[in-house]
């Protein structure tokens, strides 16, 4: 459930916070006041696009905060995988930038888009004021079945996808050898000398890196040994015009000691100086020996910088790293046996697609199975909402159609919803005969069951009672009603017959200072609300009895509701 909301900076919101509560939200107010934007800001927390528009003009960020209860087992299980604490509530944020750039938390810990969206997806639904026109292309029916399926169908439809993917790979594969002209001989020639090239080299990994090491070595060989030598006759050899460092030590150990055991103090002074003095002896030792093994050898200079240009040759052609390059040797390795063995493969995939044909169309038959039977109690729980939404005499029926022309991604089914809103006619496919409000409430009556079926804790419809009014604008409202005894429901709505209905009623209202437009979001007391009806009602221009009509109005949606408590 959305327990408040913080926003800054979005499109004509300045600076926002506000609180809600559970039950039927409604939001109203004036044509061009923004009331979307207050359910855009929602969506934009829960990773819906980012737009340049939506950072107000002037401003170089947008923030938008929302604190959330969390309940359902669907938002604890993502929250448990992405390691954030389960608690109560959780605060979802989101920052852009100006320049594009965006951040996104989850109390606090930093989530991808995509993480936020799937997080998002379990907390809150919605219905945009668009969305009514999906139900009018029928290629979309079948997402809204296949949206009706338990888990188990989820995962039998996963595995058809997965096979469905493994099909497309090997169409794809047999298209490109039939199609490819590889099978020339001079084709195969240039690989085979290809993978010759890069076997005769016989590389080792990590010997790039070696070689470099000992070129830089036989390089600098003779500047090293007098280096070498001047260092290790500082440390070891002494002369009459000064002391080596070894000899230096050795007078001040015996200096030092002495003075006799005067203090473990100086004890221990005298043993970190003869520590010092065989460290120093035995680095002494391996200077030496590095100098001794520094013999320059200009044929082996010449060999391995030959080879180093043998293999940044090879590295220019086959890869950046020596590991690139044996991994493209496999790869020629296998395009010269596809090659010369082309017309075999090419029976050995034809067999392949057949089996995998087969095993799809068998996967599709028990998912129609399973269609048809979703089909039928979503036709029922679609009846049901249908009735109470002022279609009594409309019948309703899913259309599920098996064949294995129709093979795709989804299986070999065409699923169409079909209704008939008049005794005695026909049915027909939706997008042929629905009008603009038979099409909100069949919308309408979707979400009610979906909502019920996912158990979403939230759900927000953003004018979905276009081409409603009258009474059915009443069944409707009622409808939302119920739905939120169990649900938050928001509505955005030019509708007085929904909004006398809410238990929290929100007005947006637009002023323009200093040659800006500001947007705002007010919760109203009893007396505004009913003022906010009379408004809806007759206009801007409130009368005595618009005033009358709208406190009626509110009074008998109150009268309304406690006896729908009762039930």
């Amino acid at each position: 459930m959305l327990v408040q909301l913080n926003i800054s900076n979005f499109a004509l919101i300045d600076n926002l916070s506000i609180n809600f509560e559970k039950g039927f939200n409604v939001l109203t107010g004036e044509t061009g006041t923004g009331k979307s934007i207050l359910i855009d800001a929602i969506s934009y927390i829960l990773g819906g696009k980012y737009n340049r528009g939506i950072i107000r003009n002037g401003e170089e960020r947008v923030f938008v905060e929302g604190v959330f209860e969390i309940s359902n087992t669907k938002s604890i299980k993502i929250l448990e995988k992405l390691n954030i604490p389960v608690e109560e509530s959780i605060i979802i944020s989101r920052e852009t930038l100006s320049e594009g750039r965006s951040v996104a938390k989850v109390n606090n810990r930093t989530v991808t888009l995509s993480q936020l969206r799937e997080l998002g997806e379990t907390i809150l639904n919605i219905h945009g004021q668009h969305e009514n026109i999906s139900l009018l292309n029928t290629n979309l029916h079948i997402n809204y079945l296949d949206d009706f399926g338990d888990d188990e169908f989820q995962n039998a439809l996963k595995t058809y996808h997965s096979e469905f993917d493994k099909f497309k790979g090997l169409k794809k594969k047999l298209e490109e050898l039939e199609n490819s002209d590889d099978g020339s001989e001079k084709m195969k020639d240039f690989i085979s000398y290809q993978i010759d090239e890069i076997e005769k080299a016989k590389l080792k990994i990590g010997e790039d890196l070696e070689l470099e090491e000992k070129v830089t070595l036989l390089s600098n060989s003779e500047n090293m040994t007098k280096i070498f030598l001047s260092v290790n006759n500082i440390l070891k050899e002494s002369s009459e015009e000064r002391l080596s460092v070894l000899d230096s030590l050795n007078i001040v150990v015996r200096e030092l000691r002495s003075l006799g055991n005067c203090s473990e103090e100086l004890n221990k002074i005298i043993s970190s100086i003869e520590d010092s003095y065989y460290s120093i002896q035995d680095n002494s030792s391996a200077i030496r020996d590095m100098k001794d093994s520094l013999v320059y050898d200009e044929d082996e200079l010449n060999y391995l910088n030959g080879r180093l240009f043998l293999i940044d040759s090879l590295k220019r052609k086959y890869g950046e790293t020596i590991e690139e390059i044996i991994a493209t040797k496999d790869q020629l390795e296998k395009q010269y046996y596809d090659i010369c063995n082309k017309d075999e493969i090419i029976d050995k995939i034809k067999k392949e697609i057949e089996e995998q044909h087969s095993l799809l169309i068998k996967l599709s038959e028990d998912i129609s199975k399973t269609r048809n039977n979703l089909a039928r109690s979503l036709e029922d729980s679609i009846h049901q909402q249908l009735k109470e939404l002022g279609l009594e005499k409309a019948r309703f029926s899913i259309e599920v159609l098996f064949d294995e022309k129709y093979l795709n991604n989804k299986g070999c089914n065409k699923v169409t919803f079909k209704i008939s809103t008049n005794p005695g006619e026909p049915l027909y496919s939706i997008d042929k005969v629905v009008s603009g409000g038979e099409l909100s409430r069949i919308m309408l009556a979707l979400k009610v069951v979906f909502t019920n079926k996912d158990k979403i804790p939230t759900i927000i419809f953003d004018e979905i009672d276009i081409g409603i009014s009258g009474s059915i604008a009443s069944a409707v409202a009622k409808k939302m009603f119920y739905v939120s005894l169990d649900t938050q429901v928001f509505v955005v709505t030019h509708l007085p017959q929904i909004a006398v209905m809410s238990d929290n009623h929100f007005v947006v209202t637009k002023e323009v200072k200093n040659e800006k437009t500001y947007s705002y979001v007010n919760r109203l007391k009893e007396e505004e609300k009913v003022n906010e009806i009379a408004r809806m009602i007759g206009g801007s221009d409130l009368t005595k009895l618009t005033i009358e009509n709208a406190r009626e109005l509110v009074k008998l949606a109150n009268d309304m509701k406690s006896e729908i408590k009762k039930e």
